[in-house]
């Protein structure tokens, strides 16, 4: 029956565009699920790099104020140790609070500190280096954190919370061996931006606004003015980056450190524009990469199409060819009947390769009825000779019995040589098979008895029917069934079961299934199941056709078998095509 071209065309037109639509959907939504990985990952890293230099960009930062601060240090003990200052706290004058004044203010002008002071016992400003200026700020200072800590006899470092941008130095004043008053350096914060590094942005705050930072316009300002919070990033070696929102710069990386000494906080600053436009750069090479690749997957799939072009444009100019040329039709035919005649002597050559397994399993058997059957003729012998002897008899019964079993022995052998090498009919018939299936079920039921193996068969309710002939089908019923009982008659293990299925598959199929619970195939038996005269028993007790039958009969009626392993044993599936799908040409006949 010729097939209409143009219909099988059009659905297989449809199916391969929408293929293209979901593949190109495919690639798109992987390139985009990859670019952004990629995006990800290089920010994720970019990142991780910028903290690592932020860690150390703070730390100089801190070791450049504490170097800074240091420098102011001496400042305290140098005035503690002025004789005129000690003079002064010992019998304050007006000279004398004049002298020591202008002593500060020297001293002041040249170390570059903001102020300096002189403090009584009581932490009252005796003398200090503004003293031309309004003094009135300056007059007692006994609350002072700084002046507490040079009254416990230490060097004091510490903020004032009325000037929180300034840090104060104190040392104390001894007049033998008695607290006679403090020595006080202050220094704002503007005297140590020299000493530290203006390279990197930094800002210096307390709880409530900026007290130093890179740009004088940020000082005062509330740090939440300054740098907006964004989000705080988990980063993939374990840490978090704070990230936030520096107006005009964009998106920073922020790093702080709190001094527990004043309660000041260091904050670097880094802008993450580098690392964006990084990982852009690595977002466009990914994706970049994901095009060229995709372009390169099309050029191959055009390439394969139009190879496909040409095999089916060429297998078309065939088909024609054939249709035109009657002669090479029947010379088809012809070289068909040459093939099977070809398979016919091939399966006879199969016979002449076995005839040393052959001579093997028919010498023992015959030499044994040779022996058994001139016993018997010398006990015929002696019982005509005396008196009848029903235990001599039944020995001579025993004799022919055993004469049977083994000339019947003989027989199956020669059976499945016949089968083996029988020629498929010309003509197939619409066959139920289960009718056969049911005359294969009551031959065995005998033998299922005999060696305590249960059947369980249960008839479906089944009208099909198939393209074959009775006795190749009882032929396969039989080789299956037998096989699965042998199995579990060599296998002591467990309860034997023989169970037999039959039921409708897809594509207008029959399947025919036997499972048995016996040892199961071995991966070699797997590999060589179908082969003539492979067998797994020992020598004497099958040629191993019984497989190879039933592939054979199976092949010949378009159906295929199937065997694999189950948890309890062996199962195997037999398909064949139901009669009116089972194209066989000239070889069916519809009754």
């Amino acid at each position: 029956m010729m097939t209409d071209s143009s219909a099988v065309k059009a659905p297989a037109a449809r199916r391969r565009s929408g293929r293209t639509v979901f593949i190109v959907l495919l690639v798109v939504l992987i390139s985009a699920l990859l670019t952004l990985q990629m995006n990800r990952y290089a920010r994720d890293w970019g990142t991780v790099e910028l903290r690592l230099a932020g860690e150390d960009k703070l730390l100089t930062l801190v070791s450049q104020f504490r170097n800074a601060l240091n420098e102011y240090r001496y400042l305290p003990f140098l005035i503690s140790q002025s004789r005129d200052v000690q003079n002064l706290l010992r019998n304050a004058s007006a000279n004398k609070i004049t002298a020591v004044s202008r002593y500060l203010e020297q001293i002041n002008l040249v170390a570059g500190s903001t102020a300096l002071f002189v403090l009584d016992t009581a932490g009252n400003v005796q003398a200090l280096s503004h003293w031309r200026d309004d003094t009135e700020a300056y007059r007692t200072q006994s609350d002072q954190p700084y002046f507490r800590q040079a009254r416990k006899g230490l060097q004091g470092l510490s903020i004032s919370p009325e000037d929180e941008a300034a840090v104060y130095l104190s040392a104390p004043i001894y007049e033998r061996q008695q607290f006679a008053g403090a020595a006080v350096v202050r220094i704002d914060l503007e005297q140590l931006r020299s000493g530290l590094a203006l390279n990197n942005e930094f800002i210096v705050s307390n709880r409530q606004e900026v007290l130093l930072a890179t740009d004088s316009e940020w000082t005062g300002l509330a740090m939440d003015d300054v740098l907006m919070a964004t989000e705080v990033r988990h980063l993939s070696d374990g840490s978090s980056a704070d990230l936030r929102h520096l107006p005009g710069r964009g998106e920073v990386l922020v790093q702080s450190v709190v001094l527990d000494d004043l309660g000041w906080t260091f904050t670097v600053i880094t802008p993450l524009q580098s690392v964006i436009n990084d990982s852009r750069t690595v977002a466009n090479y990914t994706l970049a990469g994901c095009v060229a690749l995709f372009l390169l997957g099309l050029l191959l799939r055009e390439r394969h199409l139009k190879n496909q072009s040409r095999q089916e444009t060429r297998l078309a100019l065939q088909q024609a060819n054939d249709q035109l040329e009657h002669k090479v039709q029947q010379r088809t035919e012809a070289l068909r009947a040459a093939q099977d005649e070809l398979v016919q002597a091939e399966k006879l050559a199969a016979l002449g390769r076995m005839s040393s397994v052959l001579v093997h399993e028919l010498n023992q058997p015959l030499t044994a009825m040779r022996t058994y059957v001139s016993i018997a003729r010398h006990r015929m012998v002696q019982l005509l000779g005396e008196a009848k002897n029903s235990e001599s008899a039944g020995a001579l019964q025993g004799n022919f019995d055993l004469i049977e079993t083994l000339t019947e022995r003989m027989s199956a052998m020669t059976r499945q040589l016949k089968v083996f090498a029988f020629k498929k009919p010309e003509q197939l018939t619409p066959l139920d098979p289960l009718q056969v299936l049911d005359q294969v079920v009551a031959t065995m039921h005998a033998r299922c008895d005999k060696e305590s193996i249960a059947l369980h068969w249960q008839r479906p309710d089944l009208q099909v029917k198939v393209a074959a002939d009775s006795p190749r089908m009882e032929q396969v019923f039989l080789n299956l069934m037998n096989n699965a009982c042998d199995a579990m008659t060599s296998y002591s293990e467990g309860e034997k079961q023989l169970t037999l299925h039959m039921q409708t598959a897809a594509d207008n199929r029959v399947c025919f299934s036997v499972m048995d619970t016996g040892p199961g195939l071995s991966d070699e038996a797997m590999q060589h199941l179908f082969e003539p005269f492979f067998t797994t028993k020992s020598i004497g007790e099958g040629l191993g056709l019984g497989l190879a039958i039933v592939q054979s009969i199976c092949r010949d009626l378009g159906g295929e078998i199937i065997a694999e392993n189950t948890a309890g044993g062996a199962e195997f599936r037999v398909t064949l095509p139901l009669a009116e799908a089972f194209n066989c040409g000239d070889n069916y006949d519809a009754g």
